[in-house]
């Protein structure tokens, strides 16, 4: 792949929400029947936060924009009440990074060189549609790819809790003891993916921007 083709999938992958009509029908189908049945965008926002994968700001903007089928006239309490100021980088969790970058990866591993390694990532197959969740099992060289009609946060919370209720917890807690990734919104949520219940199941670390993880996981192996 060219470096300029390389580019042009990085740029795509990170504009902006609504780039695809599909993508501006799946929050009207979200938002709209909830604002009718007299709910806020903030109580929109804080219930359905892992599928909805942008500020609330965001959404404020987009009806502002006439983008959504919601109206201000829909939102009496928009017309009393300024929305406070979001930064507009989505992140569920701000401290994910927290205790899980990717010098804690290192020293995790130093301490446990037995553990096997999970590598996730998303494939986009089309811009705020479809995605693949490709789960690639380092030391076997085993791949799984998980389809998914929107990459957002529950969609890839839902896979790990199929997977469990499938597999259960003990094969889960063997194929699963630690999963490096990148720094992807649908990824920012890990706690819902590393605990079930109450005791934390899994380890989930982030990669470096620009990392070459598939490089830096054959180094550690060798070492």
């Amino acid at each position: 792949m060219t470096n300029t083709r390389a580019t042009d999938i990085l740029s795509s992958s990170r504009s902006g929400v609504l780039t695809k009509k599909n993508e501006t029908e799946r929050l009207n189908k979200l938002i709209l029947p909830l604002v009718k049945k007299g709910q806020s965008i903030h109580q929109i926002y804080v219930n359905n936060i892992n599928e909805l994968m942008c500020s609330e700001k965001t959404i404020y903007n987009y009806i502002d924009a006439g983008i959504l089928d919601v109206k201000n006239i829909d939102l009496p309490r928009k017309v009393r009440y300024r929305p406070r100021y979001k930064k507009p980088e989505f992140k569920i969790d701000k401290g994910c990074r927290i205790n899980r970058n990717y010098d804690n990866f290192k020293e995790y591993i130093k301490k446990h060189p037995d553990t096997s390694i999970v590598q996730m990532d998303s494939v986009i197959v089309t811009r705020g549609g479809k995605t693949l969740l490709t789960i690639h099992f380092v030391y076997t060289s085993f791949m799984l790819a998980f389809l998914r009609d929107h990459n957002s946060s529950k969609s890839v919370i839902d896979i790990f809790s199929n997977l469990t209720d499938v597999l259960g917890l003990n094969v889960m807690r063997k194929l699963f003891p630690v999963i490096l990734t990148d720094n992807g919104s649908e990824f920012s949520n890990p706690k819902a993916i590393e605990f079930r219940g109450i005791k934390m199941e899994t380890r989930i670390y982030y990669c470096d921007p620009g990392l070459f993880i598939k490089k830096e996981l054959l180094r550690l192996t060798i070492n």
